[in-house]
């Protein structure tokens, strides 16, 4: 949020101009005199309250008769004594209207008074304007907005779920990756039947499904991808590799686990009488892991890039390491080899389900929004076997994790699970459809919540934008028994219509 002045100056300075290239008219004059234009609308410096508040922006929409900030005030700003600047083309009268927290209101003359402290603590104040002759009367309602949700207190919406992309009716275990831009499902019957979905995005719930065969037995939650193969073990930990389904090729390597890829690389672990070794695929140089390093179930990988490196970094959370142990740490890779970056890890976890998300941050010295990355950790097996719901982030790339606020943690009707997958993928707002989803009501929220306001400094209308949805793919419950479910979930603000 720059300071900067609204267009309706720019309009207002044209009309000035039109006006002194037409002075001998007499209609200028009427013209002129007969409007109740609000041109500019600020509020006075104070610091006690919120550094830089005077160059908090405020639009202008003069066919609604509407003044607000779009970009709210920090959450638990202090809004009942402002001071504010009205400047107009001219007014004989300006009054403002004051709600009172009993339902009464409270009058100010802001010609007389123009530095009496305003409350717009119990709503917005109305501006009453009359021009100079007395003609024309005009009243604006006047907002000022303030988050009323702290920066990570982000609140689940648009709940809904569906099941998973398969022709069995009861799958028994299933993994979900993103290949070439899709999401690909496997699922097993329990009985020598395999059925994989594929979706360029799940939220259409269109899916190409088809059973698929293998010449071994594969392990389903081995199932992984690089940038250009698909990869799985089988009951033995042979990996095989395929890029079409039709058929797979081994490898002619014994791995213990798959942690995922490195671009087109696949990143693993192999166990001999000496312990457990880092590998890849195609092979490079290999790492002896310490007693502390997972070496099953971790998360999904998380890649890095910053604008600082020319290469990415690939990262992972939980997991049980060789002495049984459950770790909460957060381990990166660079290309070259594992370390532990964590310095606030979580309780051990493992099996849980990790995604980047994105969260926003004001700067108070000059108004201005940057979206940082977020990671938002979700479920797990906890250390005496349980499976947990509980939802945790971190807001610089897994240093620190903690435990999410209330409205962020997942719905009741959401179970606790661990071994599920969560993708994102943009939907487009703006063309509501349903496509076999059931939706679920969402959270009960607080008396003292409410969504932001969605108003847009477009001079166009903003009618479709894109919206990050993330989906959670089966999981699995404390007696091991798979959900034969997709969940859907977005964070609420994202689904504000954007600013512009």
């Amino acid at each position: 949020m720059l300071k900067k002045f609204t267009k309706i100056i720019i309009i207002a300075l044209c009309v000035t101009t039109i006006a002194s290239c037409n002075s001998d008219s007499e209609d200028s004059d009427v013209s002129s005199t007969s409007s109740a234009i609000v041109t500019s609308f600020s509020l006075a410096e104070n610091d006690d309250i919120l550094e830089n508040l005077d160059s908090v922006y405020f639009s202008i929409d003069l066919d609604k008769a509407l003044i607000y900030n779009a970009d709210s005030l920090p959450y638990g700003t202090k809004t009942d004594k402002l001071v504010v600047n009205i400047v107009s083309d001219g007014y004989s009268a300006a009054m403002l209207y004051i709600p009172c927290s009993d339902g009464s209101e409270t009058t100010v003359n802001y010609i007389t008074n123009s530095t009496d402290s305003i409350d717009f603590s119990n709503g917005p104040v109305t501006l009453h304007l009359i021009s100079i002759d007395d003609v024309t009367t005009r009243d604006y309602k006047i907002y000022v907005n303030v988050h009323q949700i702290k920066p990570d207190s982000l609140y689940w919406d648009k709940l809904a779920s569906t099941k998973l992309p398969t022709k069995f009716s009861s799958p028994e275990s299933q993994k979900t990756v993103l290949y070439n831009g899709e999401a690909v499902c496997l699922t097993y019957n329990g009985e020598s039947r395999y059925c994989v979905g594929t979706s360029s995005n799940p939220g259409d719930n269109d899916w190409e499904i088809e059973e698929v065969t293998f010449s071994f037995t594969p392990d389903v939650n081995s199932l992984s991808s690089t940038d250009d193969a698909l990869y799985i073990l089988d009951e033995n930990g042979v990996l095989y590799t395929t890029t079409d389904w039709s058929t797979w090729q081994s490898c002619e390597t014994t791995w213990n686990y798959i942690y995922g890829s490195y671009g087109s690389t696949l990143l693993g672990n192999s166990k001999s009488d000496d312990g457990y070794t880092f590998v890849t695929y195609p092979a490079s140089a290999t790492q002896t892991l310490d007693t502390d390093f997972p070496i099953t179930g971790t998360s999904q990988l998380v890649t890095i890039k910053t604008k600082w490196s020319t290469t990415s970094q690939v990262v992972m959370l939980g997991g049980r390491c060789s002495n049984g142990e459950l770790s909460g740490d957060t381990w990166g890779y660079d290309g070259t080899k594992w370390a532990k970056i964590s310095a606030s890890p979580i309780s051990g976890h493992e099996r849980m389900a990790i995604f980047e998300y994105e969260t926003f941050k004001t700067d108070e010295s000059n108004w201005s929004v940057t979206k940082y990355p977020t990671w938002i950790a979700i479920g797990g097996k906890t250390q005496d076997g349980s499976a947990v719901k509980d939802v945790y982030i971190s807001l610089d790339q897994g240093l620190h994790w903690k435990l999410a606020d209330d409205l962020m943690q997942l719905p009741d009707y959401i179970p606790a699970m661990y071994n599920a997958q969560a993708l994102v993928f943009d939907t487009t707002l703006g063309d509501t459809k349903t496509l076999n989803w059931t939706e679920y009501a969402s959270k009960s929220l607080p008396s003292w919540w409410s969504i932001a306001s969605t108003s847009t400094r477009a001079t166009d209308a903003i009618t479709q934008w894109e919206c990050p949805y993330v989906y959670l793919f089966g999981g699995v419950n404390t007696n091991g028994f798979l959900r034969n479910t997709i969940w859907k979930g977005v964070i609420n603000r994202l689904t504000f219509r954007p600013l512009q």
